[in-house]
C-alpha cells in the first residue's frame, strides 16, 4: 500500500484527537478527584454509586426526621417532668390543708399557692415546641386548652379544643415512632388534671379538711398517670437516641463505600495524568516533523 501525505496527516490528527481525549479524562480525574465522573467511565461502578448516594440521601432525612423527633420528645419530656414536680407539690399542700393543726386563714395562703399552680397546669398543657403545640395532638396549629375565668380573672373552668391524635416520624428503615403525647390523655382522661387542682384549691378556701382527704386519693391517680406518661417518653427517647447512632454509623458506612467506589489514588492519577500530557506533547512533536514542507510542494 502507497503511504501518501494525507494518510499520515489523517492519522497524525486521529493520534492527537485520541491522546487529546485520553489527556482530558486524565486531568478530569485529578481536578474532581473522581475515577468514575461519567456513567461510561464504568457504568457498573456508576450504577453502585448511584444506588449509594441515594441509601445516603435516605439517611440524612432520616437523621432530619430524628433531630424533629428528639427535640419535640426532650422538649415535651421537660414539660411533664415540671407537671410531675407541681402535682407533687400540690400533694404535699392537700395533705397540710387536710391537716386540723392548720387553721381557715392558713389553708387560704394554701390555696393561693395552688392557684399559682393551677396557672402553671395551665401553661404547660398550651406550651410549644417551635411552632407547635407540644400537647395538641394532630390540630397543633391552635392552643389545645382554654380556660374560662371567674369575676376575679382566675381559672374556674378548663376545656379542650381537641387535642388527641398520635404524631409519628420515620426514623430508620420501616421505623416509626410516635413523638407526641395526647394531651386529652394526659390532661383529660381518666382523672382530669385540671378539676382536681381546681378543687382542692376550692376544698382549701372552703375549709372542708374531709374533701381534701378525699382529694388525695384522686391526686394520686392523676400523679401516677403523669408518671406513667413520664416512663413512656423516656423509653422513646431512647429508641431515638439508638436511631440516631445508628444512622450515623450508617451514613460513615456508606460514605466510606461511596469513597472507595468513586474516588481516585491522587498520586496515580496524577502521575497518568503526566504520562498522558508526555504522550500528547510526544506526538506533537512527532507530527511538527512530519508535516514539515517538503521541497516537492514548492516545485511549480
Amino acid at each position: 500500500m502507497r503511504v501518501t501525505d494525507t494518510i499520515l496527516q489523517n492519522n497524525l490528527l486521529s493520534n492527537l484527537n485520541f491522546s487529546s481525549e485520553r489527556l482530558y479524562d486524565a486531568e478530569t480525574k485529578v481536578l474532581t478527584g473522581k475515577r468514575v465522573n461519567k456513567p461510561s467511565d464504568n457504568p457498573v461502578d456508576a450504577m453502585t454509586s448511584m444506588n449509594i448516594r441515594t441509601k445516603i440521601e435516605e439517611i440524612n432525612q432520616f437523621q432530619r426526621n430524628i433531630g424533629r423527633a428528639k427535640i419535640t420528645l426532650e422538649n415535651t419530656e421537660s414539660q411533664t417532668t415540671q407537671l410531675a414536680d407541681i402535682f407533687q407539690r400540690l400533694s404535699t399542700l392537700t395533705v397540710q390543708g387536710a391537716s386540723d393543726s392548720y387553721g381557715a386563714s392558713d389553708k387560704l395562703s394554701i390555696a393561693s399557692e395552688v392557684n399559682q399552680l393551677v396557672e402553671q397546669i395551665f401553661n404547660i398543657s398550651n406550651s410549644r415546641s417551635e411552632s407547635s403545640y407540644l400537647f395538641g395532638g394532630t390540630n397543633n396549629d391552635v392552643a389545645p386548652f382554654q380556660a374560662t375565668l371567674n369575676a376575679d380573672g382566675e381559672i374556674e373552668t378548663v376545656g379542650t379544643t381537641g387535642s388527641d391524635g398520635d404524631i409519628k416520624n420515620m426514623i430508620g428503615d420501616r421505623i416509626k415512632i410516635k413523638i407526641n403525647v395526647n394531651g386529652e390523655d394526659l390532661f383529660v382522661k381518666g382523672e382530669n388534671l385540671f378539676d382536681i387542682a381546681l378543687k382542692i384549691r376550692d376544698d382549701l378556701r372552703a375549709n372542708d379538711s374531709s374533701a381534701l382527704n378525699a382529694d388525695l386519693g384522686k391526686l394520686h391517680e392523676s400523679t401516677e398517670k403523669i408518671f406513667n406518661s413520664q416512663s413512656s417518653l423516656g423509653s422513646r427517647l431512647k429508641r431515638v437516641y439508638a436511631a440516631e447512632t445508628r444512622a450515623e454509623t450508617d451514613e460513615i458506612s456508606f460514605t466510606q463505600f461511596l469513597s472507595a467506589t468513586e474516588d481516585i489514588d491522587a498520586s496515580e492519577a496524577i502521575m497518568n495524568y503526566q504520562m498522558e500530557l508526555l504522550t500528547l506533547q510526544a506526538s506533537l512533536e512527532a507530527g511538527a516533523r512530519l508535516l514539515r514542507p517538503r521541497l516537492v510542494d514548492f516545485l511549480g
